[in-house]
This record gives structure tokens, sequence and C-alpha cells, in this order.
């Protein structure tokens, strides 16, 4: 009768600490938002001027960003519709589809709820939604688009559940369109994933004989109209692409020997599970050893009724593990990253079954997550604003060089990576709250300012000072530098007709046909 009574507590209790954890990752991980910053690396940065092109052309893309690891293939376009009403209602202030992320995430968040709910119980739901939530402190405020197929796979995996255990026809439908929308949003993870459960999906369709199942294929005509089209149009660039890789000819990587692939692929292993990240190699390995255990218990099913659940994880993990194999690139973290929900409502699930793998889950959730927080909450002060690769630095740089009220003046950009993009969209976004300036991106004028990032080391590439003279030709020296604690500087330069009359290199990046 004692124990009864403690249950309601205990209940109430579990949902104070878990609602209140949810809140204290929410509010760190949107504190750079909160004080009007964001990550603004070339990767964000070239989606707001793609988003920045689909306003001012009044088209929709029918691409999106260029995919890394094949040349020739790009993401699909779904990311930047996801987030152009926000870009149209902030008039192009990063800020406000920054608060739009925000929403995302806690939108992920209840969906991993409710698939937790759904598939084992809600304190499962409500502990892994917690996990995501602080395990995404440091990332919030710098979304791109293989977030969309984290917040996709989690209904994926259970629509796909649901039909293995029914063999209905609309769970499968359901499943494979959403798998089109992982392959919008991250080819590296949707395309494997659409492969690996097509064939148990066609094996059991042969099995129970249901061959009209086959049509639900169709659906993925609607994700995979952008694709389509764009290689109607552009003489098939993607399909050739797909083949040329196909048969060796790309994908690898200079001087990515055997023991870097190695090492590459553990990494992107570990990292896919969000607790130990960032931490030691031999928290990894630790880690990496007690996940397998965990993998293998769940393969043998601690409950009858739950094979599906479980054996479905193991398969998709680990032949999405093997599959990488087969490219001989760099396999980046954040293709794993859509199967950390997943994996938390796995791991968490069990804790019913062993109790030795709920204390140490309860430890790898207790410590890691509140020690990544405790080292945002000080990283925070010191960081927002400072960093060359953040919203609220290129906004302040921007600000600068339109706060010299200069009526017309040209300017180039200087990146170690030649591409320019944050400071680019940030000149593009200051220039539209100053209509009586007129700038001119990449043109020499009379006043013409260079804005040149800090390019590290020698060993680092095309320097800044070089790029002044061999690109821009400009040999003459600032008349004014405003220099940043960072090492970014602006450079502001009067010429007259002779140095204007040389023109600058025109294989400079000016646009976004590089990308």
């Amino acid at each position: 009768m004692g124990t009864e009574s403690h249950i309601p507590f205990l209940q109430k209790l579990f949902w104070v600490l878990t609602i209140s954890l949810f809140l204290l990752g929410l509010l760190s991980s949107s504190a750079p938002i909160i004080l009007h910053d964001m990550s603004f690396n070339t990767d964000i940065a070239r989606d707001f001027l793609l988003l920045e092109q689909t306003v001012q052309t009044h088209k929709l893309p029918l691409i999106g960003p260029r995919s890394g690891g094949i040349s020739g293939i790009f993401h699909g376009p779904l990311w930047l519709y996801l987030n152009l009403p926000a870009y149209v209602i902030g008039r192009g202030d990063p800020l406000v589809v920054g608060y739009f992320w925000i929403f995302l995430e806690v939108l992920t968040s209840g969906i991993i709820f409710w698939v937790g709910k759904k598939l084992f119980d809600q304190y499962t739901g409500a502990m892994a939604a917690v996990i995501f939530m602080l395990v995404q402190i440091d990332s919030l405020s710098a979304l791109f688009n293989p977030f969309g197929a984290t917040m996709v796979f989690p209904l994926f995996f259970y629509l796909l559940v649901r039909y293995l255990q029914n063999k209905q026809f609309r769970y499968l439908i359901s499943a494979l369109f959403l798998c089109g929308l992982m392959i919008q949003f991250q080819i590296a993870f949707g395309g494997p994933i659409l492969f690996l459960s097509s064939l148990i999906i066609l094996a059991v369709i042969l099995r129970t004989r249901k061959f009209s199942h086959l049509l639900a294929y169709l659906i993925l005509l609607i994700p995979f109209s952008t694709y389509i089209l764009f290689d109607l149009r552009h003489q098939f660039l993607e399909l050739h692409s797909l083949i040329s890789y196909a048969h060796g000819a790309t994908g690898s990587v200079k001087g990515f020997d055997t023991k870097s692939f190695m090492s590459n692929r553990y990494d992107s292993l570990t990292n896919a599970i969000a607790f130990i990240a960032y931490t030691p190699w031999y928290s990894h390995l630790i880690a990496t050893i007690f996940f397998f255990f965990v993998l293998l218990f769940a393969w043998r099913t601690p409950e009858k009724g739950r094979e599906v659940e479980y054996r479905l994880f193991v398969y998709l993990f680990l032949g999405y593990f093997a599959l990488t194999y087969l490219y001989r690139g760099v396999v980046w973290s954040y293709y794993y990253a859509p199967f950390v929900p997943v994996t938390a409502l796995v791991l968490l699930s069990i804790r019913k079954y062993v109790a030795r793998i709920f204390f140490w889950i309860a430890i790898i959730i207790a410590v890691y997550p509140l020690a990544i927080y405790d080292l945002n909450v000080h990283a925070v002060p010191t960081s927002v604003g400072y960093d060359t690769g953040s919203w609220l630095f290129n906004e302040h740089v921007a600000e600068k060089v339109f706060g010299d009220n200069e009526k017309e003046f040209g300017y180039y950009i200087f990146s170690p990576d030649e591409y320019g993009y944050s400071p680019r969209y940030a000149m593009h976004f200051i220039a539209t709250k100053h209509p009586l300036q007129k700038a001119d991106a990449y043109m020499k004028k009379p006043i013409t300012y260079l804005l040149i990032s800090p390019p590290g080391g020698k060993s680092n590439g095309i320097q800044g000072d070089w790029w002044v003279i061999n690109k821009v030709h400009i040999t003459k020296q600032p008349i004014q530098t405003w220099t940043f604690p960072n090492g970014f500087r602006v450079e502001k330069y009067a010429l007259d007709a002779s140095d204007i009359s040389v023109p600058s290199d025109p294989n400079m990046i000016t646009d976004l046909s590089f990308r």
C-alpha cells in the first residue's frame, strides 16, 4: 500500500524534472538567438542567399544546396521551401528565421514524444524528447538542410513499423512519402534508407503476395518531381553525375587514405549516439561497446510483440553504417543525425528490462548534456558577435561600411573559401535599410571597400593581402582601415580613373553559380 502511494508522487516528480530539463535545454539552445545572434557559416549564408534569390525572382528553385559528396548532385529545395515563409515574414532578417528554427526544434521534440508514446510508452517518449533537446544545445542556432531529415525520420520509422506489423497500404504509402521528403532534405541519409527499407518492403510484398502495394512507390514522384524537372531542363545533369559516380569517377577525397577512412567511419558512428559527441576517445570507446551490447539485446527482443521495433532499428542502423563503406569520401556527423531521436527511444525503452543498462543510460543522460549546457552558458557571452561565422558580427561589419555614409561605393569580399557568402548576405540585408546609398558588389568605384576575413596561417590557402593585389588588382594603400578583434578588417580605398580602369579578376566567385 505504501509503495503504491509513492507512485503518483514519483510520476509527478518525473514530469517536473522532465519539463524542467526540457525548458533548460530549450533556453540554453535558444540563447544565441535571444541575444540577437546565430551561426552564419557558409552553408547557412548560402541558404539565405538562395532564399533572397527566390524572393527577388519570384521563382521557386528546383534544387537546393549542393551535395558535398558527389559532384553534380544537389539536395532538394524542400528546406528552402520550409524556411521561405519565415524569411518573407521577417523581410530577410535571419533572426526571424532563427525563431522559426526554435519552433521546428520544439515541433521535432513533440514528434519524438508522440512516436515514443505510440511505440513504447509516454515516459520513453518524454525522456527521448528531453535528450534530443539537450543534445541540440550547440546546434539549434545553426540549422541547415539535414535537420529536415531529423524531423521526419521518427515518423517514418513509426509508419514503417506499423506497416510491417499490419501490412496496411496506408502505412506504406505514408512511409514512402516521408522517405522521399528525407531525400529532399538530405540525400546521403534518405537515399540509403530508401534502399534498405525497400529490401524488407519487397520481401513482405512477395511473402504476402500483395503486389498492389508496389503502387505505393508512385508517391515518390511527388518528392522526386523537383529532381525530374531539373534534369529535364539541364540535360539530365544529376543522372549523368550519378552514373559517373557509380563508375568510380567521382566521390573520393584526395589524401583520404585508409587510416583516415577508418577513423572517419568510427567517428561518424559514435557521433550517431548523441550522448557521447565531443567527449574523449575513451568515452567514445566505452559508449560504443555499450551501444553494441544494447543492439545485440534489442535484436534478441526483450518482449514478445516488440520484435519489429527493435529489429528494424538494428537493421537500419547497421545497414546504413555498412553502406557508408561503399562511399570513399568523408562521412560527416550530420549524416547520422536523423538516427539520434530513434536511437534515444530504443536505448531508453530498454530500461524496463535491464536495470543496469538503465543506470548507465541515466548517467549519460544526466551528466553529459548538463555539462554541455554548462559550457554553453559560459561560452555564449564571449562568443556572441565575435566569430566571423556569426550573424551579429557580419551584420556589424556591414553596418560599419554603410555607416561610413558614402552615397555610392563598390565593395569586394574575401574569405579563405573564396565564397564570402556570410558577409555578402549581410551587405545585401543592410543595403535594404539604406535605400539612399548605392552599393555595387565586386565593382570598382571611386570609393571602394574591401571586406577581408582573417585567412589563418600561410598553409591555409589564399591570403588576404595576396588577394587584394592579384585578384582585385589594387596596389595602393587604403585611406582608412577598420580592424576587428577577431582579425577581420575593412579597408577603404579612394580610386582614380587609372585604378578603376584595371579590371578585377573575372574568375572570382561573385554569385551562386559555383554552389
